[in-house]
């Protein structure tokens, strides 16, 4: 299992409440995003940790509460690049896949990675023009169909504090 795959589950058992190899903390605020950390560990030794920006989305219906998506973002490629991570609900149309919408209205793919019980993990790495037009966007949106339906399901993400967030990454 490559890096990127593994800090992707990594991130949905933190989200999703199960047993993962370090605790997520979070470190710092920027508006609605927050910048969380975790140790990480090369070849069972510990070697320092990983940060990244994420802003989770919670569904309330009738007095239950539960995961709508999480939107994290670092510097969690093979070659420490900025990746994007997100996680996804079931039920979604796996073939017609999942994207990120800004208000530039240049989409970002998101590569479906897996489907566990909880969710849904898609990822991209996105490109240097992709990267400044997520910190730059106003209004980011991440778009599934689902499954045996033809309506688009858009999940808003929030710009505030995004920018900052990213920022404050390049400092860790």
């Amino acid at each position: 299992m490559n890096r990127f795959l593994a800090f992707a589950c990594l991130l949905a058992g933190i989200v999703f409440g199960g047993q993962a190899d370090a605790a997520s903390q979070t470190r710092a605020k920027f508006g609605d995003w927050s910048v969380e950390c975790e140790a990480v560990q090369k070849q069972g030794q510990p070697a320092g940790e990983k940060c990244f920006a994420s802003h989770t989305s919670i569904l309330e219906k009738n007095s239950e509460r539960g995961l709508l998506m999480k939107f994290s973002m670092g510097y969690i490629g093979p070659q420490d690049e900025m990746s994007v991570v997100t996680i996804l609900p079931l039920g979604m149309d796996l073939t017609v896949g999942a994207v990120i919408m800004l208000d530039s209205g240049k989409p970002i793919m998101l590569n479906l990675r897996q489907c566990v019980s909880t969710g849904c993990v898609a990822s991209v790495q996105p490109s240097p023009e992709q990267l400044k037009s997520l910190a730059e966007a106003r209004v980011i949106n991440v778009r599934v169909v689902p499954y045996g339906n033809s309506k688009i399901l858009e999940m808003p993400v929030p710009a505030n504090g995004l920018r900052q967030a990213i920022e404050s990454l390049k400092n860790e």
